[in-house]
């Protein structure tokens, strides 16, 4: 009798007496747990794949057919289809927490409301500066550029950008006191 037959045979002993399954669970256990733990790397979740194909190997045991093919071909199926299952688990929490922020964000606070408030105002007021105020007001306070650089980008040198932005900043100043007196 062939190492085929004598499985095939095991496999009809296990269909009439489920107790008999246990023999093939034995030949194919390390092998089962070796290809799921290979396919996913975490010994834990190669147990979880393992228990489970077994699982779906005794329940589908009464339909089974030996057909002349090694068990362990339509077992490692039935690993393989779970292994799949497991990694689109996997791959759906971690959409799922990807999308979750890691922690619930703070409300802000009366500072935080109060700087952005000045910080939008300072916009609006830079936005009716003269072009080359609120050019050399964005390079030295928004790029924090120095005013060399500063001089360099706009082709002047750094006395005149330094009376460019004394200049902004006195229009910002008379822009500023403006908008308290409308308030």
């Amino acid at each position: 009798m062939s190492d085929l037959e004598a499985e095939e045979a095991l496999i009809v002993a296990a269909q009439s007496d489920p107790s008999r399954f246990t023999e093939l669970y034995r030949r194919h256990v390390s092998w089962v747990h070796a290809l799921a733990w290979s396919r996913l790397g975490d010994r834990p979740a190669a147990e979880d794949v393992t228990a489970e194909t077994f699982r779906r190997a005794v329940r589908a045991l009464p339909r089974f057919e030996p057909r002349g093919v090694p068990y362990r071909a339509w077992l490692s199926r039935v690993c393989v289809n779970v292994i799949n299952d497991e990694l689109r688990r996997r791959d759906r929490a971690s959409r799922f927490t990807a999308t979750m922020p890691a922690d619930p964000p703070m409300p802000p606070s009366d500072d935080d409301i109060a700087r952005a408030e000045t910080r939008a105002i300072v916009h609006g007021l830079v936005d009716r500066l003269a072009a080359d105020h609120r050019a050399v007001i964005a390079m030295r306070f928004g790029e924090d550029l120095s005013v060399a650089e500063t001089a360099r980008r706009l082709g002047r040198s750094p006395g005149a950008v330094r009376q460019l932005q004394r200049r902004a900043l006195v229009e910002l100043r008379a822009l500023l006191a403006k908008e308290h007196e409308d308030a």
